[in-house]
């Protein structure tokens, strides 16, 4: 039980720490990853706004989270 929670502490750190860097990159750099659904079909699919979404919540706005991907921001 103790080696399970180990695991699940360093992987949420791990990801925390590539969300942060993705993070900065995009504010320093205006480096993102495009989507490939919108740029060929010209539909938002249903994960579009998920990077701005968590964005928003790093910096506690929660409205325009909400406002940028309201499903994925319920589920979450």
């Amino acid at each position: 039980m103790k080696k399970r929670l180990i695991k699940v502490i360093f992987l949420v750190s791990i990801l925390l720490f590539i969300l942060l860097g993705y993070y900065f990159l995009n504010y320093y750099y205006a480096f993102s990853i495009p989507c490939f659904v919108h740029h060929i079909t010209g539909f938002y699919c249903p994960t579009c706004g998920i990077t701005r979404m968590l964005f928003a919540l790093l910096k506690l706005d929660f409205i325009k989270a909400f406002n940028y991907n309201q499903l994925m921001f319920i589920l979450l």
